[in-house]
């Protein structure tokens, strides 16, 4: 901008609130502050906080004074969460800043557009391994009664993540003090084709329930088929709706297409640890039909993880080239599991032992100092407590080997939590009734 033969940097926004839209010009040393390079990095538009701007009448447009006025980017402050939980604000999808043609950034709220060559059924989404934004017509037929039905926020839009009581935001780089809530509930949708899970995110339950999520922590508890989740929930049920779906590949061989949103929540720290090795994984759901008894159970494993060997009296890892004193025993136990597929043969580590008997390896071995254990003997409290039990298996697709013509796994992490087992159990069902349409 040109004012008295002087150029001025000029950033020129467009605000929105309570419905309504204002321009604001901001111009000189201040338009430095709105740095587009920044901008796009925040999951949604930022909030804008102005201290002392005059208002142009003539065009109701709002502008800063020169050395008097102030702008500040998502402030760490409690006026930005009160005005992040407002309904008006709430119920609204804001999408990321995105750069145009022209070099301005852009969020188109509530995207209004719609395009038929989108349309897909639930079918088509787990057949197909294409990424991108789709559109379905479906019914939510149930509500997965889960505790992480919300996650905090700082108001960036970046999910936090609390540590003793300090909560530090990535891409703010800086702790912060005040936060939101947000929703991130999952459930089940049918459209005729086929069933499953989806994960509705903030402004899609605030707008289909009327209400935000802190909203929800005030509303008191009833007599519901819930548990954990709001009884406001019940709400979303049957709710027919064309729904906006943006899918990403999980390069997953089983087709599901939404299962690890799930799987994220309940053992994310195996789930992603395994993924950050670029490990594909499958998912199986299986009971234990059989244990035998006759295998090595346990090792002692190195700091490193490599089992210690034993030679003439000196115990070394072979890896690390020094001697060993004081290994702890770990589990490691071959159990043989019966699923939609056929049997395999899975190889459990000491962590996933650890879970289901809920007793370490070194506790059971002191727990009968006057009846040595074997090291080629299973002992009888693993059978009793792992055979019948169903659980889902994260597997390694990769076979390590074969034995009575049964390809052996490793497992990379296990549940057995109830909603993740009704979901599979669910998905079984809407593949088998493909294998005959």
């Amino acid at each position: 901008m040109e004012i008295n033969g002087y150029s001025y940097p000029t950033v020129v926004l467009d605000l929105y609130a309570h419905g309504k839209k204002i321009q604001c010009n901001i111009v000189g040393d201040l338009a430095q502050v709105v740095d587009q390079r920044v901008l796009p990095m925040y999951q949604r538009p930022p909030v804008i906080l102005l201290q002392y701007f005059k208002c142009k009448f003539d065009k109701v447009v709002l502008q800063n004074v020169v050395h008097v006025s102030r702008i500040s980017i998502n402030p760490d402050i409690k006026e930005t969460v009160d005005f992040l939980n407002n309904y008006d604000i709430g119920q609204h999808y804001f999408p990321r800043l995105q750069p145009t043609n022209i070099g301005s950034l852009i969020s188109q709220i509530d995207d209004p557009s719609f395009d038929w060559k989108l349309l897909r059924t639930v079918m088509n989404l787990k057949s197909t391994t294409e990424d991108g934004v789709f559109f379905l017509v479906g019914k939510i037929m149930e509500v997965v009664d889960d505790p992480e039905w919300w996650y905090f926020s700082c108001v960036c839009g970046h999910p936090i993540i609390g540590d003793d009581n300090v909560f530090r935001c990535q891409t703010c780089s800086k702790d912060v003090e005040h936060f939101t809530v947000n929703y991130r509930v999952k459930v089940l949708i049918e459209d005729g084709t086929s069933i499953s899970l989806f994960v509705l995110l903030d402004a899609a339950v605030t707008k289909l329930i009327g209400k935000t999520c802190s909203e929800a922590f005030l509303v008191p508890d009833t007599k519901t088929q819930f548990s954990y989740c709001s009884p406001l929930f019940k709400n979303l049920l049957g709710q027919e709706k064309i729904f906006k779906v943006n899918q990403v590949p999980t390069r997953i061989p089983i087709h599901v297409d939404a299962i690890k949103e799930l799987l994220d929540d309940v053992i994310s720290v195996k789930v992603l640890s395994t993924a950050s090795r670029n490990i594909n994984i499958s998912f199986f759901l299986g009971s234990v039909v059989s244990i035998d008894r006759a295998q090595r159970w346990y090792f002692l494993p190195c700091l490193c993880g490599t089992p210690i060997s034993h030679v003439a009296g000196i115990y070394y890892c072979p890896s690390c080239g020094i001697e060993c004193v004081n290994a702890l025993p770990s589990y490691r136990l071959k159990i043989i599991v019966s699923h939609l597929n056929g049997n395999n043969i899975f190889i459990l580590d000491d962590p996933e032992v650890s879970q289901i008997v809920n007793m370490e390896c070194s506790d059971l071995l002191k727990e009968k100092p006057n009846e040595p254990m074997h090291d080629f003997i299973v002992p009888d409290l693993l059978p009793l407590k792992i055979i019948g039990r169903e659980f889902v298996f994260i597997v390694d697709p990769r076979p390590i080997g074969y034995e009575s013509n049964i390809s052996v796994h490793f497992v990379r992490a296990i549940t057995d939590d109830p909603s993740i087992i009704k979901f599979s159990r669910m998905l079984q069902t809407s593949i088998k009734r493909s294998l005959f349409h």
